[in-house]
């Protein structure tokens, strides 16, 4: 979802996506000839440790930081914090869906499935 959403503070994030995301919609242009399918996942927010404070934000040295971010540095510290562990996806079940999907068996047997296929509710209800 991080593709389709600009999100102050977190524009890295979401311009990594979305060139994910193009690069697999030109992708499919040049290996459909081979016969080759792909899927890129765009998954919802899924409980993992991504907003977890301590986990992968490198602390900075607080005299080099701007203090015209100040506010919004705080602001998305304190909304990770918030949204830690209650993210609506559970990572096993997408990571099974994701294997159904490739191998086009289980919850997606027989299914004809679109290429860009979100995962999750939260995905599936605003992609």
């Amino acid at each position: 979802m991080a593709a389709w959403y600009p999100m102050a503070g977190c524009n890295l994030y979401n311009v990594s996506k979305a060139a994910l995301r193009w690069l697999a919609i030109g992708l499919a242009g040049e290996i459909a000839q081979f016969g080759i399918r792909h899927y890129l996942v765009e998954p919802g927010f899924f409980r993992t440790g991504l907003l977890d404070p301590s986990a992968n934000i490198a602390g900075t040295d607080k005299n080099s930081r701007l203090d015209a971010y100040a506010d919004l540095n705080l602001t998305i510290k304190t909304n990770f914090a918030a949204f830690n562990g209650a993210q609506l996806g559970n990572p096993v079940k997408g990571a099974q869906i994701i294997y159904d999907v490739v191998t086009s068996s289980g919850v997606a047997a027989g299914k004809e499935l679109p290429e860009l296929p979100p995962l999750g509710s939260d995905a599936s209800a605003e992609i």
